[in-house]
């Protein structure tokens, strides 16, 4: 009889050990199942920024190619300078400033705007004694504005 409470023991035992590794068992293919899910969502994360990031080469071509189509045509300026991606022309003739203006209308251009220090420097080194620039003051408000219209902020 001893016996048989024994093997009721150990058979007790074993079917709660059997329970616990079944419950462990169903937590490891939860766990499993959600890394599984998690592998797949970093999959499509992975393609989706592959698949951006080729985009983002494209258009990075694009532009590269835009840019160098850009510099030749500004390069070549037909006889004016090419100077930080503009043509300009500098004149040998002594004009007035509306003359200048006219000629340079006539010329699909306009006289220079200065908007910063290089460009300054450049006008400066061009080795012309005198030369007009695109800044004209206005009568009725009294103020200095560039000839297309914008303010003046480089000084």
């Amino acid at each position: 009889m001893q016996e048989k409470q024994q093997l009721i023991t150990k058979n007790e035992k074993l079917m709660s050990k059997n329970d616990n590794l079944t419950s462990e068992s169903e937590q490891l293919i939860l766990k499993n199942t959600n890394l599984t899910n998690e592998r797949q969502q970093l999959i499509l994360k992975n393609t989706n920024l592959t698949n951006e990031r080729q985009q983002l080469i494209l258009k990075n071509t694009n532009l590269t190619n835009d840019r160098q189509q850009l510099r030749n045509e500004l390069k070549n300026c037909d006889g004016w300078i090419y100077y930080q991606f503009s043509c300009y022309y500098i004149s040998n003739e002594t004009k007035t400033w509306s003359d200048s203006k006219n000629d340079c209308l006539n010329r699909g251009a306009d006289l220079i705007i200065i908007n910063n220090s290089e460009e300054q420097n450049f006008v400066n080194m061009s080795g012309n004694a005198g030369f007009h620039i695109g800044l004209s003051k206005n009568d009725v408000a009294g103020t200095w504005k560039w000839v297309d219209g914008t303010n003046v902020t480089y000084k």
